[in-house]
């Protein structure tokens, strides 16, 4: 059987029929194994080599375009992990004689580094938005940079949200994250905006009930749609700064923190199940906001101590 049919069966299988994200991301994942294999057999030296190659490479593909620099260490340890996956599942199922995935290395995962979008550049897209001529683009598009910054959500909550999921009474929103049921608690700066953003809205004629769309197919806005947003935004605000959707989140965490929230309060609004994933990725400090911290904190300010 040849690699991509592997693939494509051990994706249905572990993925059970869901329909989020995860299954494209294994394919997408293991189409690099795929790709360099060919029609070669998976065995043990040439999964050095491939995790070789990914280490090593200068140039990758973007999509369709060809990109210069390597992959980050983030990304070939994702994609090793999930080879590793791919070929304890072989061997459970009789695809191989011999367990491959031990001979797989995992490369040490670097510190991660703060990817919050910083204030400044919030304001400035915030700025941009309001300057466009047409109400429908400037009332959505405030929503949505206002839904971004205050949900903490992901991508996929804001693309899959609905109209009929607004409760204005409560200011929460029921929408789905990884195919799983999430609540969104939103602010009543965020509610004003999607209260205009719903006028405007109506005068569209939608197509579906989806709460972001796009005026020329009126049906739900994609995950290209909204990059494509953001790069307007920042050609026309002039930004240069890091800025994407999931670094909203990344800020929303961060400011929760400095604002006093309590770091299993903030697992609970980004969804995830352990404090472990939310301590690791979303807790990252520079050394300005820890001198802060010590100097807000530290018991001899609170003058707790005598010298």
């Amino acid at each position: 059987m040849k690699n991509k049919e592997l693939i494509e069966r051990f994706v249905e299988d572990v993925c059970a029929g869901k329909t989020n994200e995860t299954p494209a991301a294994y394919r997408a994942k293991l189409k690099r194994l795929a790709d360099f294999l060919q029609n070669r057999p998976i065995t043990a030296e040439e999964l050095k080599n491939f995790r070789l190659d990914l280490l090593t490479r200068k140039e990758h593909y973007r999509g369709r375009k060809m990109v210069n620099g390597g992959l980050s260490v983030f990304t070939v340890r994702s994609v090793l992990t999930t080879t590793r996956h791919f070929c304890h599942w072989l061997y459970e199922n009789k695809y191989t004689e011999v367990n491959l995935a031990p001979s797989i290395k995992i490369p040490t995962q670097p510190q991660p580094q703060p990817k919050a979008i910083d204030k400044e550049t919030f304001e400035a897209l915030l700025n941009a938005a309001g300057k466009e001529t047409e109400k429908w683009l400037k009332t959505r598009n405030l929503a949505l940079l206002y839904w971004l910054r205050d949900t903490g959500g992901r991508l996929s909550g804001a693309l899959n949200a609905t109209v009929g999921s607004v409760n204005f009474d409560k200011n929460l929103i029921e929408t789905y994250e990884k195919g799983k049921s999430s609540t969104k608690f939103i602010s009543p700066v965020t509610a004003e905006a999607l209260k205009d953003w719903l006028e405007c809205r109506a005068e569209l004629k939608p197509k579906n009930d989806a709460l972001f769309i796009s005026a020329k197919s009126r049906q739900g806005i994609t995950r290209s749609g909204i990059y494509g947003l953001f790069n307007h935004l920042a050609r026309t605000a002039n930004i240069s700064a890091r800025m994407n959707p999931h670094s909203f989140r990344h800020a929303f965490a961060r400011d929760f923190l400095l604002g006093g929230g309590e770091l299993t309060q903030l697992a609970g609004i980004l969804g995830h199940s352990s404090t472990v994933v939310t301590s690791t990725y979303y807790t990252r400090w520079n050394i300005r906001e820890l001198q802060a911290a010590h100097d807000k904190y530290t018991p001899v300010q609170k003058g707790n101590h005598e010298i």
